[in-house]
């Protein structure tokens, strides 16, 4: 399967990524119709570390 678009998870089922090159990010529900039918996987960047993540009031 051919990955052509990447994200960021930030917790709760919920990552950023920006839709189309110049739109700007947004958030997105991975529970959503569309990307449940298009993730294919996750990982880490090898020898990254978990950090807390700030609350961010949308």
């Amino acid at each position: 399967r051919k990955i052509d678009h990447v994200a960021i998870y930030v917790g709760d089922n919920t990552f950023i990524h920006a839709p189309k090159p110049g739109e700007r990010v947004t958030y997105a529900k991975l529970n959503d119709a569309y990307w449940r039918k298009h993730y294919v996987g996750a990982g880490r960047v090898p020898g990254s570390r978990q950090v807390d993540v700030a609350e961010n009031n949308r």
